[in-house]
């Protein structure tokens, strides 16, 4: 008969003390080998045998049970707790005392409670000698410097004001309908809640990270219903009085274990996950400022289209009365069918533009929706006005390249990643290496509900645990290796952010003061046009030249007027582009500490 392994039973007390002291190196089935003092140290005094078995005082073991005290052949598990007790410097312990006398099993002294605080002293000598020697695995993280990439200025800095930019910028537009629009985008933008729902994720996962550092527990309450066999026990059984072959056995116990972070383990894990949790505010910092500069470039779009479909409108009545009064001329002989047709074909091809700047301004408008979370019946409340296209007339603040590299989220989200996947090296490099708890479990167990409660019932384990992958070892150095090339290609993608963010800051204030430029010059070509044209018709009005004079200075006046519109417009989206490539309104990065 195999009687199940109740702390209450005695014969259970030394198969348990017998197996765990010799039997100290256990497979655990999964290719780790653990090396495990709890049960070495179970003590349950006065435990009470189950009825029917009290008289038991004379069972021995069968021969295959009792513990050799010869030396284990090569590769037996005997001579692996040898080699790793050399390792470990885990002194040999002695064979359990009493286990030659089975009739000693009875007698209270054949578990002597000074033997169990020996082994409490050395599971504690244990700890101490492991925790003594304590360390961080894998390469400490330093920032890269991000200064060696600048110069003291920017290459085209000219029209530019050297303070730091507004943090605010759109103020600088002074339209209220853009700063509405703007905030609400703040407010409602699916994107940005996307991302501010991944930072709530990387900030969980950072706790999650917080609390291994902290013990693993365990509450269980069980009541078993147990029937022990007749045939197995069988003179045993028929010694026992009746109605005793059955019983309860009541248990409530509390279980808790606590890694020590011998290698730092537990503390890559944290530095990685606090790394990615700083990526996750500066991806969601960089999204607010993407998204502002992208709400104020649908907004100028759409009103700088309007300015150009105004023109284009007015262009078209304008061409149509001279269509008209060409017509006129050509009924009295003035003019030939050569002006009309000319006339007819320029009114033509000013009314074309009208339909694809109307598709323009309505896919202006569905993106400024989408941007700030409406629909597009939505939008036309705030679009319902006709404002004129707003622009910053004074010189832009720009400030220096190497703020700029501090400033930019972008650039903070790379440089936290590179931090993330540094981490991930000594995190894979701990992992190759053996892993110690401290284990404990308390509780109480009987045989009825009665005894449950009594001193009698009460049993508690605690030791530490050694547990070692031996075939993960083998996997550790791929591990290792992949994680490096990922902090490899990490720093390249911080680089290539690097030169990206300040090759694209130097094209935004590149172009910015070039349409600037031809902006201004389109102001002095059209008032020019404007006076030809009105020269023109005053010549032919006085007949010293013919109507082709007039239609040719309308012309140019016409074209002029619609490039000055779209320049314009052009003009706003460089200023705008220029605060996205500054990143300006990025909120100060967030400290480790402070997250």
């Amino acid at each position: 008969m195999r009687l199940s392994r109740s702390p209450s039973c005695r014969i259970c007390q030394f198969r348990a003390s017998h197996e765990t002291a010799w039997r100290a190196m256990i497979d655990s089935g999964d290719g780790s080998l653990r090396f495990d003092w709890r049960q070495m140290m179970a003590v349950s005094p006065g435990s009470t045998p189950p009825p029917g078995l009290s008289s038991i005082s004379s069972y021995r073991f069968p021969a295959q049970d009792a513990p050799s005290t010869t030396a284990s052949s090569p590769g037996s598990p005997g001579d692996i707790e040898h080699a790793l007790r050399g390792l470990w410097k885990v002194p040999a312990l002695p064979p359990p005392q009493g286990f030659q006398t089975a009739t000693a099993l009875n007698d209270a002294d054949s578990l002597p409670v000074q033997k169990h605080h020996r082994r409490i002293c050395l599971g504690a000598l244990i700890c101490a000698g492991l925790l003594s020697s304590c360390t961080t695995v894998g390469p400490d993280y330093t920032a890269p410097d991000s200064d060696r990439y600048v110069s003291t200025d920017f290459a085209k800095a000219a029209p530019y004001d050297d303070a730091a930019p507004l943090s605010d910028w759109w103020t600088a537009f002074e339209d209220p309908v853009l700063e509405s629009l703007i905030k609400r985008g703040f407010e409602e933008n699916r994107t940005l809640a996307a991302a501010t729902a991944n930072l709530r994720l990387a900030r969980a996962d950072l706790g999650l990270a917080q609390r291994a550092r902290l013990p693993d527990d365990t509450l269980e309450a069980s009541y078993l219903e147990t029937r022990q066999s007749s045939a197995a026990f069988t003179g045993i059984a028929d010694d026992a009085p009746p109605g005793t072959e059955t019983f309860g056995i009541p248990s409530l116990s509390v279980a808790a274990g606590w890694e020590v972070d011998l290698f730092g383990r537990v503390d890559r894990l944290i530095e990685a996950a606090d790394a990615r949790a700083g990526a996750a505010e500066a991806a969601l910092a960089d999204m607010q400022i993407v998204i502002a500069t992208d709400i104020a470039a649908a907004y100028l779009s759409v009103r700088g289209l309007r300015d150009q479909r105004d023109v284009a409108r007015r262009n078209v009545e304008n061409l149509r009365e001279t269509s008209d009064l060409v017509r006129d001329l050509r009924d009295v002989g003035r003019v030939s069918d050569l002006e009309l047709d000319q006339a007819h074909a320029e009114l033509a091809l000013t009314e074309a533009f009208l339909p694809a700047l109307n598709a323009s301004i309505t896919d202006a408008e569905n993106r400024l929706a989408v941007l700030i979370g409406a629909t597009p019946q939505e939008i036309g409340a705030y679009l319902a006005d006709d404002s004129p296209l707003a622009m910053i007339k004074a010189p832009i603040a720009i400030g220096d390249p190497a703020a700029l590299l501090r400033r930019r989220p972008d650039i903070a989200e790379r440089e936290r990643l590179l931090a993330a996947a540094t981490a991930g090296i000594g995190l894979n490099i701990a992992e190759a290496f053996p892993r110690i708890s401290l284990l404990g479990e308390a509780g109480v167990r009987s045989v009825g509900i009665d005894d449950l409660l009594s001193e009698r019932a009460l049993n508690f384990a605690a030791g530490p645990q050694l547990a070692w992958s031996v075939t993960g070892l083998i996997r550790a150095g791929d591990r290792v290796r992949a994680a490096r090339a990922s902090a490899d290609a990490a720093f390249a993608m911080y680089e290539q952010t690097v030169l990206q963010a300040l090759a694209e800051t130097e094209t935004a204030l590149e172009r910015q003061s070039q349409l600037q430029a031809r902006s201004t010059r389109l102001e002095e070509a059209h008032a020019a046009a404007t006076s030809a044209a009105a020269l023109a018709t005053f010549r032919f009005e006085t007949g010293t030249a013919d109507f082709l004079n007039v239609l040719d200075a309308e012309r140019v006046e016409l074209d002029t007027a619609n490039q000055l519109a779209a320049a314009r417009s052009e003009v706003a989206l460089a200023q705008v582009a220029v605060f996205r490539v500054l990143r300006a309104g990025a909120p100060s990065p967030v400290a480790p500490s402070d997250r």
